[in-house]
């Protein structure tokens, strides 16, 4: 199983899925009902990734019975949060909303800051995609406080981007470029994407950065992203979490901010 996530998180599905089946196989044999489950995880997660939603939700939602008869509930905090990007993938914007909530507030009760920092990040994104930014702003910038404390580079690297999309709607343009320079380079240092699961909105990241970089113009938006790539994991939280003022360059941009695929209007 440690083979498989290893596999997963560079995205190599097909050994991943490999090694969940041979891993469901063997605790099926020896009677290991929970490892059993948590093959039935990465069976789940590779389907999640490929978008087969039909497949996925069955192996997940198996794996959260076996859970919860388990009183395993770090098992039972994650498949909430991964049934929930299941529907949020499926369109049922409201059913992902309340398994998320479930899921992170399982994952704070038990203290799994794993299931907790992946929950925030979906949260944050469906806060973000129906435009309710101060509410992504927290969201996002709890997600890192609590990704700080794992270590957890890369999800680190997601909620920056998240942050800097907006900055972007809110015309902190500079910000916005540093913000995505500097989520570039952690998910480089990384090496790999891990969280193939996440479901990021393309349209709003690829608008913002192509607003940023035409209304600050090409030399402007290399140094701020320059900058951004080249602080280190400490300076890019303490940068993130401090309140940006929007400076007056940034202040005179009068065009609406762009807007995401899923907001009406867009």
């Amino acid at each position: 199983m440690a083979a498989g996530t290893l596999a997963f998180s560079h995205g190599d599905y097909e050994r991943c899925e490999s090694y969940a089946k041979e891993g469901f196989e063997l605790s099926v044999q020896v009677g290991d009902e929970l490892r059993a489950a948590w093959a039935r995880v990465g069976l789940g997660v590779v389907a999640m990734s490929r978008t087969d939603h039909e497949t996925a939700a069955p192996h997940l939602q198996e794996a959260l019975r076996s859970f919860r008869e388990l009183d395993e509930e770090f098992g039972v905090a994650r498949m909430i949060t991964c049934l929930g990007m299941v529907a949020l993938m499926r369109g049922e914007a409201a059913e992902a909303v309340s398994m998320f909530e479930e899921g992170l507030a399982v994952a704070r009760r038990i203290g799994d800051r794993t299931s907790a920092y992946i929950t925030l990040y979906s949260l944050a994104l469906m806060a973000l995609s129906r435009g309710d930014y101060d509410n992504a702003v927290t969201l996002f910038k709890e997600g890192i406080k609590v990704s700080e404390q794992v270590g957890d580079l890369a999800n680190v690297a997601y909620c920056l981007k998240g942050l800097g999309m907006v900055a972007g709607t809110q015309n902190q343009l500079e910000r916005c470029a540093r913000l995505f320079g500097v989520a570039e380079g952690l998910l480089e240092a990384v090496g790999s994407p891990v969280y193939n699961y996440y479901e990021p909105d393309p349209y709003l990241y690829k608008r913002t950065l192509s607003t940023a970089r035409s209304r600050l113009g090409e030399a402007a938006f290399e140094e701020a992203w320059d900058r951004g790539r080249a602080m280190t994991f400490e300076q890019a939280i303490a940068y993130a979490l401090s309140s940006a003022e929007r400076s007056q360059e940034e202040a005179k941009y009068a065009e609406p901010p762009p807007k995401s695929a899923n907001q009406p209007g867009a």
